[in-house]
């Protein structure tokens, strides 16, 4: 089993990480990753989890409508938990309701041209 790391939170409290491998401390903690946190510091919200978590999930041009209430759903959840931004869930919202929107524009168009068809066999049968 991993060890607790020896650093101390800012209440002073005990770390509740886990110590890095050989190590005694967390990443947090480690004296010898400074360097390492100051670079991914100073990159910010370049390289957010979420968008590439997002980016990483939708690999396939479209989307079944499981697949879309599963990535709101999971985008909901991440956002009460205060890991995505509301933004974020908002504009997926939006573009998910105009996907579907478009998607359901495209389904009354073949069942128009279906029922066109029917309505052209019915009439050829009966004449």
């Amino acid at each position: 089993m991993a060890d607790q790391c020896a650093g101390h939170r800012k209440d002073g409290s005990r770390c509740r990480g886990t110590a890095l491998p050989g190590k005694r401390s967390c990443f947090i903690h480690d004296p010898d990753l400074a360097q390492r946190r100051q670079e991914g510091a100073a990159r910010g919200g370049r390289h957010k989890a979420t968008e590439h978590r997002v980016r990483r999930d939708l690999r396939t041009d479209r989307l079944e409508p499981g697949e879309l209430e599963g990535l709101l759903c999971r985008s909901l959840v991440e956002t009460a938990r205060g890991e995505m931004p509301p933004a974020v869930l908002s504009a997926l919202a939006a573009g998910v309701r105009a996907y579907v929107a478009v998607r359901e524009a495209g389904t009354m168009d073949e069942r128009l041209s279906m029922l066109e068809a029917v309505a052209e066999l019915e009439k050829a049968r009966s004449a």
